[in-house]
């Protein structure tokens, strides 16, 4: 059974956690602490909370926010407002409603938080871990994370970079795609 650490994004936590691992089935397990983890996946702004690596370790990042150009306010307008009728056609309105629930529940509850993401958001992003494995998925109309990523991440041999359709936070709604494909290219 391989073991997965999960590193939410700025306005996530536990229950974001316990929608993305309804996926693993006998196949993984949750693991509270990264160094025992075979698979570290972050989320959004938890791309830059990336923990201290152990050798041979997987990291998968969903949808790291990279939009160089794009000001943080703008993306989350996007995100919060406009995308709405398109996130609750995707999601359906009673899980959206759980979803903006805890959502707003974490930003109140951390407070503290914020600080350190927003200046995460307003710094380049950078691939500076040692990862000897690692993915980048993108979702398709992710408003966090631009498109032209997959032309950053051509400098890093070890990334490799997937898009598939998808929102921002479809990844708690549908997370066996991305074990999906985790699976396909891993072997894992």
């Amino acid at each position: 059974m391989k073991r997965i650490h999960l590193i939410p994004g700025w306005s996530e936590g536990n229950w974001h956690l316990k929608q993305f691992s309804r996926a693993f089935g006998s196949e993984f397990t949750l693991e509270r602490q990264a160094a025992k983890a075979d698979i570290i996946i972050a989320h959004s702004s938890g791309c830059y909370s990336l923990p201290k690596l152990a050798a041979n370790q997987l990291v998968i990042l969903i949808d790291p926010p990279y939009w160089p150009g794009r000001p943080v306010w703008i993306r989350i307008f996007q995100n919060i407002v406009i995308d709405m009728p398109r996130q609750i056609k995707a999601f359906g309105l009673i899980f959206w409603l759980k979803l903006r629930f805890w959502n707003t529940t974490y930003v109140l509850a951390r407070p503290w938080k914020h600080v350190k993401v927003w200046r995460s958001l307003r710094q380049t992003f950078l691939m500076s871990f040692q990862a000897e494995r690692a993915l980048v998925i993108r979702d398709s109309r992710d408003v966090y994370c631009s498109p032209v990523i997959e032309d950053y991440l051509k400098d890093f041999p070890q990334v490799m970079f997937i898009s598939i359709a998808g929102l921002h936070e479809s990844c708690w709604v549908h997370p066996h795609k991305y074990l999906d494909v985790a699976r396909h290219l891993f072997e894992v």
